[in-house]
């Protein structure tokens, strides 16, 4: 299943983006900062509670998730954890270890 997430700058545009890929489920925490990421009532969160095994996160850029690096290697090891795949729509397509190695 397709998990789409939007949050932060350029809200709508992201969201605009995320229609025309094939979203099954999408989660959006608005305009919020990046601390919304760690709340236990986030919609990010809420994410990755619905999430299954095989389950795919389909986010338009990097910076709807953080800009700091060791919050995005703690993302992916989350993704990892939960066996799920990622496509950043704005990026090439690469695997959970791929990017590991380009945050190191």
């Amino acid at each position: 299943m397709n998990l789409g997430y939007a949050r932060g700058f350029r809200f709508t545009q992201q969201l605009d983006l995320l229609e025309d890929y094939p979203v099954d489920e999408l989660f959006s925490d608005g305009h919020e900062e990046s601390e919304a990421l760690s709340s236990p009532t986030s919609e990010f969160q809420a994410l990755l509670n619905f999430a299954q095994p095989g389950d795919h996160l389909v986010i338009s850029s990097w910076e709807v998730v953080s800009r700091d690096y060791r919050q995005l290697l703690s993302c992916l090891a989350r993704l990892e954890a939960l066996e799920m795949t990622l496509d950043v729509i704005n990026m090439p397509q690469l695997s959970i270890e791929e990017w590991r190695q380009l945050f190191r």
